[in-house]
């Protein structure tokens, strides 16, 4: 249980940070590991929010690819 809290503690701290510097890029990717931590924790409400927010913040950034290469498209994908 501990490790979770610890765990949840370093990934909000990021999240504020990313969320700070308007690095979206970055952000989801918080966003997704506290929906991961709250879905082991059987916090399942939150879990959910936390993807949702991942999904939304990934949303301008897909449409910014859309305009980019092909290959750039790719190598983001993965």
């Amino acid at each position: 249980m501990q490790h979770w809290s610890v765990a949840a503690q370093a990934t909000q701290k990021a999240l504020v940070l990313s969320q700070g510097l308007q690095a979206d890029e970055l952000t989801y990717q918080w966003q997704w590991q506290q929906g991961r931590i709250d879905r082991a924790q059987g916090e399942i409400s939150s879990a959910i929010a936390h993807y949702s927010a991942a999904v939304d913040t990934l949303k301008p950034l897909r449409q910014e690819m859309v305009a980019i290469t092909r290959d750039v498209q790719f190598s983001f994908r993965e």
